[in-house]
Parts: structure tokens; C-alpha cells; sequence
């Protein structure tokens, strides 16, 4: 009996052991990778948030374009008006219809007929100014009464060398006395989108601009 007791309390005494191994025994880590459900997840809210970003990054770029624009024209109204007080000879501005190409140069034919770039009256260290400049890439004039814009995808204004004279359509030209001879109202902007309107009075020379839909 005596025997069978010892037996008894070694097995407990082994069991014990074994259970205090086992508790204190280093458990595996866990695993730091990512599960498919989180990878899920993760994937998704990128394809929301560039749904969100994206948009909004070309609303702006299309803005600065429009802006970009109206300052190069701005610019070129100008340097024509101050240019026709400064030598007392009158300046043409004149764009290309459907296309971003505009030009001001005097208003004179040798200007305006090809051939070149004449002096003219002026002596070569005063010479006169010749601007033949473009909208930026992808704005157009728009002119519905004219012909129509190129196939879409195409360069929205012709390299230089390509230009005719007869392709020129005159806008206004500004007098040695400060005014101009026409009221200019132009439109640009890319087709389908918002474009600018920009005005010019003729006596005052004040410039307006708004926004307007291109067809």
C-alpha cells in the first residue's frame, strides 16, 4: 500500500513538472505579415482617394493653363498699345481662328504679307515689335464662324513655319493715341471645358475677363 502511495505521488510530482515546462516554455511570434483582407483594404482606400485627388489635380493644372493664357495676351494688348504711343505707328493684333497662335506686329503690309521680318522705318537698334506668340498647350481660340479646329489629339497651334499670311484674322490695332480701333472680345480655352472670356475697350483700353463654357 505503502508502495503504491510513493508510485502515486512521483506521477503527480511529474505531471507538475511537466505543466510548469510546458507555462514557462518561449511561445512562437507572431507573424508580422499582412493578411489578404488587409491587403484588400488598403488597396481600396488608395483607388477612393485618387478618385478624389486626381480630379481635383486637373481641375487645377487646367486653371493655371487658363491663367497662364490670359497673361500672355494681357501682355501682348500691352505691348502693342504702348508700343503704337511710343513710336506713333499704329499695331495689329491678330489671331489664327480654332488655333492658340496670335501675333502683333505694326500694321503694315510688309508686317503682314510674309517674307520675313522687315524693320521697317525704324533703325536697327530701335526696332520695331514683332510678337508671334501661342496659347498654352491645349487652349484654342475659339471662332465657331470660322473653320473648324483640327481632329482632337491634335497640337492645339501651328508651328511657325506653317503659317500663311492669309491664315491671320485681326482682332483690333492699337493707335498712337492709346485707343484701338475695335471693341475685342476672344475666347479661349480647351473644347468641352470652362474657357475665358477676355475683353478689350477700345477707348480706355481696360481689359475684363470671365469664365465661359467652350462648346
Amino acid at each position: 500500500m505503502k508502495e503504491q502511495n510513493t508510485e502515486k505521488s512521483a506521477k503527480r510530482r511529474a505531471r507538475s513538472a511537466e505543466r510548469v515546462l510546458l507555462r514557462s516554455a518561449p511561445r512562437a511570434p507572431r507573424s508580422a505579415g499582412y493578411t489578404l483582407l488587409e491587403l484588400i483594404l488598403v488597396l481600396a482606400l488608395l483607388v477612393v482617394i485618387g478618385a478624389l485627388v486626381i480630379p481635383s489635380a486637373e481641375s487645377m493644372y487646367g486653371q493655371f493653363r487658363l491663367t497662364q493664357g490670359a497673361d500672355s495676351v494681357r501682355g501682348a494688348w500691352a505691348k502693342a498699345r504702348a508700343y503704337a504711343i511710343d513710336e506713333g505707328h499704329p499695331y495689329r493684333f491678330a489671331i489664327i481662328p480654332n488655333q492658340g497662335n496670335f501675333r502683333v506686329a505694326p500694321d503694315s503690309p510688309e508686317f503682314w504679307s510674309g517674307g520675313g521680318q522687315p524693320q521697317g522705318p525704324n533703325d536697327s537698334g530701335n526696332p520695331p515689335l514683332i510678337l508671334s506668340q501661342s496659347l498654352p498647350k491645349g487652349l484654342r481660340f475659339s471662332a465657331p464662324d470660322a473653320a473648324p479646329a483640327a481632329a482632337p489629339g491634335t497640337e492645339s497651334s501651328l508651328p511657325q513655319d506653317s503659317i500663311s499670311p492669309e491664315m491671320w484674322s485681326s482682332r483690333t490695332v492699337f493707335l498712337p493715341d492709346s485707343t484701338a480701333t475695335e471693341d475685342v472680345e476672344i475666347v479661349f480655352g480647351a473644347s468641352g471645358t470652362m474657357g475665358l472670356v477676355m475683353k478689350l475697350r477700345k477707348l480706355t483700353g481696360a481689359v475684363s475677363v470671365k469664365s465661359r463654357k467652350i462648346p
